[in-house]
C-alpha cells in the first residue's frame, strides 16, 4: 500500500528507481506483482491507470500500531518533495518539489 500511496499522490509519472530511495525495493516488487494491472508504465515512470483508482487509493486510511495514522499523507508528501528535489534534471518529478511541500502543509510540516 505504501508504493500505491506514493504513486497515487505523485503528480507526474514516478520512476521506480527514484521511488526506491524512500520505499524498499521488495515492496515495489511486491506491488508490481499484485497491482501491475492497476498501474501505467511509461518511459517517464509509473502512474495509476485511472483517476478514480488514484482517488480510491488516496482515500484509504492508513493504520499504524492499530490506529489510523492521520500524519501519513503529510509524510508521503514530504518524502515526495525530497524525491523531487533529488530527481534527475530530465525527470518530470523534478519540478514538483514546491507543490508537494504545499500539500504536506508547507514549512510547518517539517524541516526542508
Amino acid at each position: 500500500m505504501d508504493v500505491l500511496g506514493f504513486i497515487a499522490r505523485a503528480e507526474a509519472p514516478m520512476p521506480l528507481q527514484l521511488l526506491a530511495t524512500v520505499v524498499a525495493e521488495r515492496a515495489i516488487e511486491r506491488a508490481l506483482v499484485v497491482a501491475r494491472h492497476l498501474l501505467r508504465d511509461t518511459p517517464q515512470g509509473w502512474s495509476v491507470f485511472h483517476n478514480s483508482f488514484r482517488l480510491f487509493v488516496i482515500a484509504q486510511p492508513r493504520t499504524r500500531l492499530g490506529s489510523i495514522d492521520a500524519d501519513y499523507p503529510q509524510r508521503v508528501y514530504r518524502d515526495l518533495a525530497q524525491l523531487a528535489k533529488s530527481a534527475p534534471p530530465d525527470s518530470s518529478q523534478r519540478w514538483l518539489e514546491l507543490r508537494y511541500r504545499a500539500r504536506a502543509g508547507g514549512c510547518a510540516a517539517g524541516p526542508w
